[in-house]
């Protein structure tokens, strides 16, 4: 019933769903602000997506001690800009759910797991030509030739990671 629904219509579908089925103990509306896309002013939704992380707390101390031996212009960028966000720093969130930028090099494999693109097919190249559908899925989950490729391990049918890397891992 509610599969391919806008969130925002799903919504009515979803509290008489739960009136004829007598589960439901209120129901009110409430003003408050909303975030809304500013391309195309429609409403947005928050939602749990998978993404990459680096650990920066365990590589902490070694990025310090480099921090250290760099000679920054001006120096309070390096001093403290940067140091205190290394001092600070937590685990980063490096990938992005988009169709342009860096790709993360990274092959997902039934059989291996995930398994990094072998050095030889570096740099990944993103597909030029791409189809943008209607749902908002990035082209890259649904181009073919980029998606799917073979596991470099067993030679297995796998897919490559379609998410791209943050702006601040290449710089």
């Amino acid at each position: 019933d509610l599969f391919g629904l806008n969130f925002k219509d799903a919504d009515k579908v979803v509290i008489k769903k739960l009136k004829d089925d007598h589960k439901l103990f209120d129901r009110s509306t409430f003003q408050h602000k909303y975030p809304f896309c500013w391309r195309s002013n429609t409403p947005l939704i928050y939602k749990a997506v998978p993404v990459w992380f680096v650990d920066v707390p365990k590589i902490k101390e070694r990025m310090s001690k480099h921090n250290e031996s760099i000679h920054w212009v001006p120096e309070a960028v390096g001093q403290k800009r940067f140091a205190n966000w290394l001092k600070d720093a937590a685990d980063w969130s490096i990938s992005r759910n988009r169709f342009w930028g860096t790709p993360i090099p990274i092959i997902h494999c039934e059989t291996c797991g995930e398994q990094p693109v072998p050095e030889d097919q570096l740099p990944i190249e993103l597909p030029t030509e791409v189809s943008f559908s209607p749902s908002g899925q990035s082209p890259l989950q649904t181009h073919p030739t980029w998606k799917y490729t073979s596991c470099p391990v067993c030679k297995n049918p796998a897919e490559r990671e379609t998410d791209t890397m943050d702006t601040f891992v290449c710089s």
